[in-house]
């Protein structure tokens, strides 16, 4: 499958731990693409961090919670 935009970049941010940068970025770029590859981007990104240890998550400046936020805030986008 072909990537979706600025999912290479935040998989850099990922693969170096920076998980905070990488939510950061994610949420910048969310009016720079269509609303339904931001949904897949976000999706993709929550899922892979959901996947990482609370602790590494924390060494990186992220949480547990932040996923849930995260996730959160997308489901209001969809409905939206």
């Amino acid at each position: 499958t072909k990537a979706l935009p600025y999912q290479k970049e935040i998989q850099l941010l990922i693969d170096q731990h920076q998980y905070a940068k990488a939510a950061d970025r994610l949420l910048s770029v969310q009016y720079a693409m269509a609303d339904a590859d931001f949904m897949k981007l976000g999706v993709w990104f929550y899922d892979t961090v959901n996947d990482v240890p609370e602790a590494q998550l924390e060494a990186g400046g992220y949480s547990k919670a932040a996923i849930v936020a995260g996730l959160k805030q997308l489901a209001e986008l969809r409905e939206s």
